[in-house]
């Protein structure tokens, strides 16, 4: 179990760590600037199937990729998941589901939420 967590917790490190910081008028940035220092909000680990699970017995996890910044709803941010296990170097993770993005209101803000589905814990 703690080393899964480490795991993910490396994942959130490296994602964050591998983000631009965004510069200059938000008109002319990049999506992924715009998301600037976006953070992993919910972890959501289960059997591969949609069940809940214990982090320790999970298969995969889904993610959920929250902006710490003022952006568009309507804007794709373009983010991309890196995982690093151990001590090995961070990898792209490409998600047996969809990446999608899809809008949340939390304490009645809304806001672009960034759900990446199905990535192998």
């Amino acid at each position: 179990m703690l080393r899964k967590l480490k795991f993910y917790m490396m994942a959130l490190l490296t994602a964050l760590s591998a983000l631009p910081l965004a510069a200059g008028s938000a008109a002319a940035q990049e999506p992924a600037q715009l998301w600037q220092q976006p953070r992993i909000s919910i972890v959501w680990p289960h059997d591969g199937q949609g069940n809940p699970t214990p982090v320790g017995k999970s298969r995969m996890v889904n993610v959920s990729v929250w902006p710490s910044n003022q952006v568009a709803c309507c804007q794709d941010p373009g983010l991309a998941l890196l995982v690093a296990k151990d001590n090995e170097p961070a990898e792209v993770v490409q998600p047996y589901g969809r990446v999608q993005v899809i809008e949340r209101t939390v304490r009645g803000i809304t806001f672009p939420s960034v759900e990446f589905n199905n990535i192998p814990a």
